[in-house]
């Protein structure tokens, strides 16, 4: 089964209650936190799910609700 994964930077003082609730909003859920990641020391969440098309809302709605064409996705979202 395919799954999708994309990775967020997230603010220290977001609880992590709230991210897991923004991805199930979304169809996803966090599968990983590495509490200081590689952009200032902030949270880097990764994110996971069973559907592309649900990873892809998520990230929509994360970065302000912007289209991105298949080309940007594609940076962002890691089948595996």
């Amino acid at each position: 089964m395919k799954k999708f994964t994309t990775e967020i930077d997230v603010s220290y003082e977001t609880p992590v209650s709230e991210v897991a609730e923004f991805a199930h909003e979304h169809g996803c859920y966090v599968a990983s936190v590495v509490e200081i990641g590689p952009a200032g020391g902030n949270p880097c969440y990764t994110i996971a799910s069973e559907s592309y098309k649900s990873i892809k809302s998520l990230i929509e709605e994360y970065f302000g609700g912007s289209e991105f064409d298949e080309e940007e996705l594609a940076n962002f979202i890691v089948e595996v």
